[in-house]
């Protein structure tokens, strides 16, 4: 189907998004969704001439402290890189370092998998190859400790931008 998940931090105020595939293919995306409280973006590529695979979900409610794990992304502009850590903690609340309220609050995953800039919107993965989560952050002046937003809170993003509850990412009005 041609679609990805990523954070919107990554693709805000883009002009023009593009992909790049592990084989060196250049992919137009356009944004179908935002959500800037949980991070999170899903994008479509535009004209998809093939199928491409994809990670099954996992159910991040599974996960437990001190499971392994592995982030993927393309930190520093490096390309595509995997990095192997474990969970150091599952429902953190940062809502400290929120910058607006909301009601609705996202409970990351805490792990110390480098998450560097450039990283964020990768996949979290299981060692049984289920992503978990979407990385996202870093703590600042930290070593080691990154975010990712659970599959849980995905899920509920995708299952609302597939029944039509989700306003248009040009509205920029949260649901």
């Amino acid at each position: 189907a041609g679609l990805l998940l990523s954070n919107e931090h990554v693709v805000a105020g883009a002009e023009e998004i593009w992909a790049l595939t592990a084989d060196g293919e250049q992919l137009k995306l356009e944004v179908l969704a935002l959500d800037p409280t949980f991070d999170l973006a899903l994008l479509a590529v535009v004209a998809p001439q093939r199928p491409f695979p994809a990670l099954p979900m996992g159910d991040s409610s599974e996960v437990s402290i001190g499971e392994m794990v592995l982030a993927i992304g393309n930190p520093l502009g490096l390309g595509h890189t995997v990095t192997q850590g474990i969970v150091s903690q599952t429902g953190r609340d940062l809502s400290d370092w929120a910058e607006e309220d909301d009601l609705r609050r996202p409970m990351y995953f805490q792990t110390d998998t480098a998450i560097n800039p450039g990283s964020s919107g990768g996949p979290l993965v299981t060692l049984t190859g289920a992503c978990i989560g979407v990385n996202t952050a870093v703590a600042p002046g930290a070593q080691g400790i990154g975010f990712s937003v659970p599959s849980s809170q995905a899920i509920e993003f995708l299952e609302a931008v597939a029944a039509g509850r989700w306003p248009d990412p040009a509205a920029g009005a949260e649901d």
